[in-house]
């Protein structure tokens, strides 16, 4: 049995069932969702967005968070853009956060829907560059939104990021 790696089945669903459901979650009592090809072009911009950040090659980039459909799109792009993800678990005390995200190394850290963010957030380090998932902006924040409006996406299909 062959196993893809998540981009080499993003790549392909994509390109076979692009407008096929792929994602969906609820936002305040809505359901939202998001296909192959709209996650494709959420994951390729912000792809763009990080490799215009012209972080060292393989970073490491932090993301916190309820689970959520950008949660993967962000896991994805970080993958296509060549750096590695330090996923946190969003009920971690401020001083485990603040160990992780030292400990890592992370240049960057995502942040979406959290209970807690605002005793995490004194923990987090003030120069660590931080961006807002959509439906939960926080102070001193750029915005996913903001981001990938910026940037066209990344048109290649990097399949080994880590031997980039």
């Amino acid at each position: 049995m062959e196993y893809r790696s998540p981009l080499e089945m993003l790549y392909y669903w994509e390109t076979t069932a692009p407008d096929k459901v792929y994602l969906r979650q609820p936002v305040n009592n809505v359901w939202l969702s998001w296909t192959w090809k709209q996650t494709g072009d959420e994951v390729r911009r912000m792809a763009a967005a990080l490799k215009r950040m012209q972080l060292p090659a393989k970073s490491n980039i932090a993301l916190i968070s309820k689970n959520c459909a950008h949660w993967i799109i962000c896991d994805l792009a970080i993958m296509m853009s060549g750096h590695t993800s330090v996923p946190l678990y969003p009920n971690l005390s401020a001083n485990s956060v603040k160990q992780i995200l030292e400990h890592s190394g992370s240049l960057l850290l995502f942040v979406g829907k959290l209970d807690e963010w605002d005793s995490m957030k004194k923990e987090v380090p003030e120069e660590l560059k931080c961006i807002s998932f959509p439906f939960c902006s926080h102070d001193n924040s750029e915005t996913w939104k903001e981001i990938i409006e910026k940037h066209q996406p990344l048109k290649e299909n990097i399949l080994d990021p880590l031997k980039i």
